[in-house]
């Protein structure tokens, strides 16, 4: 593992954002993973101004991201699928068959579960996943305390970000929200 240690958030920023332009200019047909939030956001808005500027090839680039919001419309513009589309897959004309993510609504989450897996297997494995640890540690939907060998799931959300989801979208708190997500285990084997 190699730790790299940036000055500000911006410097960080770029250096991922040339880390994953790095990964597609080395491997046209690479496997990312992607994140959504806070963390992610503006290393996406550089890359999308890279190549904005000087096109490079994408065309066989796929990209996944580690989780998706549950039992939420897909065109609800905080599920995961809206931000990663919107923030970078549309700004590198990345083909939507291209675009690895598991359903927002489902009869059986558990079988998403293993056809998220199964796709991502099919694809090859990921050869680049970046990350962001959320501000209460989690990482993807994974909250603290979720054990290291836990595998693709349906997790619960923090109560303040689902707080949040039911505000925006006006969600009776009786409806089920979690997040579909990459396990720590699946994670630390990428």
């Amino acid at each position: 593992m190699k730790i790299i240690i940036a000055k500000n958030e911006h410097e960080f920023d770029q250096i991922a954002a040339w880390k994953i332009i790095g990964q597609i200019l080395s491997k046209p047909d690479s496997v990312i993973g992607l994140s959504t939030g806070q963390t992610t956001m503006n290393m996406h808005k550089i890359v999308s101004d890279i190549y904005q500027a000087n096109a490079f090839p994408t065309s066989e680039v796929r990209i996944f991201n580690v989780d998706e919001l549950t039992n939420l419309p897909r065109t609800y513009a905080g599920s995961c699928y809206a931000m990663i589309k919107t923030q970078i897959c549309n700004n590198l004309n990345i083909p939507e068959e291209h675009f690895i993510m598991p359903p927002t609504m489902s009869e059986d989450f558990v079988q998403e579960c293993r056809n998220f897996d199964s796709a991502l297997e099919q694809a090859g494995g990921a050869d680049l996943q970046m990350l962001g640890i959320g501000w209460n540690g989690h990482i993807g939907i994974n909250q603290p305390g979720t054990p290291f060998e836990s595998t693709t799931w349906v997790s619960p959300m923090d109560p303040i970000f689902e707080a949040r989801v039911r505000k925006e979208i006006n969600v009776d708190e009786n409806h089920p929200l979690g997040g579909l997500t990459l396990g720590i285990q699946n994670i630390m084997h990428i």
